[in-house]
């Protein structure tokens, strides 16, 4: 049994879909969420706002996982 996608997930997801088509793109979505989740140090110079990043970057991922398990 899969978990279900929280409403917050899916608000976040659709920042990547495609406006045509309605399909998201995972590639960008995993893209992000490794670059959030490793948001460096000299990129945002806020501990509080970097933390912030790498949290959104974790919350990514986990609704990629899920779209992942509902695509199988």
């Amino acid at each position: 049994m899969t978990k279900p996608i929280s409403r917050q997930q899916w608000l976040m997801l659709k920042y990547f879909r495609d406006p045509k088509t309605g399909a998201i793109d995972l590639d960008a979505l995993r893209r992000e969420a490794d670059r959030l989740a490793h948001m460096p140090a000299d990129e945002i110079r806020s501990s509080s706002k970097r933390r912030g990043a790498r949290v959104a970057g974790r919350k990514l991922r986990a609704a990629l996982a899920a779209l992942e398990q509902m695509e199988l």
